[in-house]
């Protein structure tokens, strides 16, 4: 017989997948940030003229991928923030930013 220890699987019958999906849903994983960041994705993205799957192929993602940046639905990370912008030839505070902050392109 193992011991329990402090691991709440042993025992309980739930794979560490259940649990996790039971303490970490996908909504609870994006509550509280994304919705109040400000995404301009979309914007910068049709100023230069490009199509959600040209600046996929760019980024190495899937048009899917950029749909549900600029749908706000996913907070793209870091390095991929900084490849969109890079991209874009922007800033990446002048596609995502915090509201009420302001960005002074240098």
């Amino acid at each position: 017989p193992g011991v329990r220890g402090d691991n709440p699987l042993v025992g309980s019958g739930y794979s560490s997948s259940q649990f996790l999906r039971a303490r970490f849903s996908r909504t609870s994983l994006l509550a509280g940030g994304h919705k109040d960041l400000v995404n301009r994705l979309r914007e910068q993205r049709k100023a230069v003229g490009l199509t959600q799957a040209q600046l996929a192929t760019a980024g190495l993602v899937s048009r899917k991928t950029i749909n549900t940046i600029e749908n706000g639905v996913f907070v793209p990370s870091t390095t991929l923030a900084l490849k969109l912008a890079a991209e874009l030839g922007c800033e990446v505070e002048e596609l995502f930013q915090l509201p009420g902050a302001v960005f002074e392109k240098h």
